[in-house]
Order: C-alpha cells, then structure tokens, then sequence
C-alpha cells in the first residue's frame, strides 16, 4: 500500500497545474481521471505495481522525458517500465495526432498483461468521458480530430486489443485474463455507442 500512496503523492505533483481537457465541468484536476484509471486496474485485479503505475501512466507523456528519473526514483523500476510501455509519446511538440495513435496501436502488439490493464482502463475511462461529453454537447463534443478519425482509431483500437489478449491467452491462464477481457468488451461497447453520435 506504501508504494500507491507514493504514487499519489508523485501523481499529485506532476499533474498539479493541469486540467482535464474537454470535460463537461469546468476545471477538473487531472488526477480524477488518474484516480478513475487506477481504481478501473485495482478492482480488476491489478496488484500494487500496477495501480502504481495507473497513476503515473500520463506523466512522460504529458510532462516530458524529466518525469523518467522521478518515477525511478520515487516507484521503483518496475513501475517506469510499465509507464514507458503505455507513452505514445514524449517530445514536446508532440507529433501529429495520426502518427502518435499509429504508434500507440504498436505499444499494444507487445504489452505485457499488466501493461494491457493499464492501457484497457485508460482507455475505457476516456471513452465514457467522450460519450457523457457527446450527450450533452452533441456532435461539437468530438473535438478534433473529428469523428471519423477518432472511430477509426477507436475501433482499429479494440481489434488490436482483442488480438493482443489472445496472444497473451496462449501463454498464460493467469484470473486477471477474465478481468481483462471483460474491461476490452465493456470498452467495445462504449465505442459502439459513440458511433451513435
């Protein structure tokens, strides 16, 4: 328990100042979606290291590669290796939107089981803030990239993940597979319905 106490510490410092973007109230610290990720990976069998790691999972992303050290220090190796696995990117200015989810799709070819339940949770709690965001505000509420771009990515998303856990299936029959394929279903259907909008 000491080492996501350290995390939320650590999580809390590095997201500070920033806000959850295109949330449909106002000014939201960025740890509640850290917060919503991380309890997403520990009620689905994520042990320490893992939640640890959910609530870092954006910090070389959104802070820089300076963040690296700091998860070391503070988390352990362990856990920055698991942030390294989910980082589409970290240079400052970020690539363009298209080839950061390319390489994001890439990430998941590779990720290990934990990594995976990082990952499926980060993504299942974005996809039902869009979906509440899209119910209130309508079609606006895509943003940009527009729609078609992003239901591309959304369901080329699910197919790399639904292959992913079949390739982990094989090489283990570890419980936490059962969470794991129920969270990457709940996530398709999620995605089912933004294509509603």
């Amino acid at each position: 328990m000491d080492l996501i106490v350290e995390a939320v510490t650590l999580a809390s410092q590095l997201h500070s100042h920033q806000r959850k973007k295109k949330s449909i109230v106002p000014d939201i610290p960025y740890m509640g979606h850290l917060m919503e990720v991380a309890g997403i990976v520990e009620a689905n069998g994520g042990d320490e290291t893992t939640v640890a790691a959910a609530l870092v999972h954006d910090a070389i992303e959104d802070q820089g590669p300076e963040a690296r050290e700091q998860i070391r220090q503070h988390l352990g190796q362990a856990v920055l290796e698991m942030v390294e696995a989910c980082t589409e990117s970290e240079t400052f200015p970020r690539p363009p939107w298209r080839e950061r989810k390319l390489t994001y799709l890439g990430l998941i070819e590779r990720a290990s089981l934990p990594v995976m339940l990082v990952i499926v949770a980060d993504k299942l709690q974005n996809s039902r803030a869009l979906l509440r965001r899209l119910k209130v505000e309508g079609a606006q509420g895509w943003g940009h990239p527009g729609r078609e771009e992003k239901l591309w990515y959304f369901h080329t998303l699910v197919d790399a993940l639904r292959r992913r856990l079949g390739q982990l299936e094989t090489e283990t029959n570890a419980p936490i597979l059962i969470s794991l394929r129920i969270l990457i279903e709940e996530y398709a259907e999620v995605v089912t319905a933004l294509a509603r909008y």
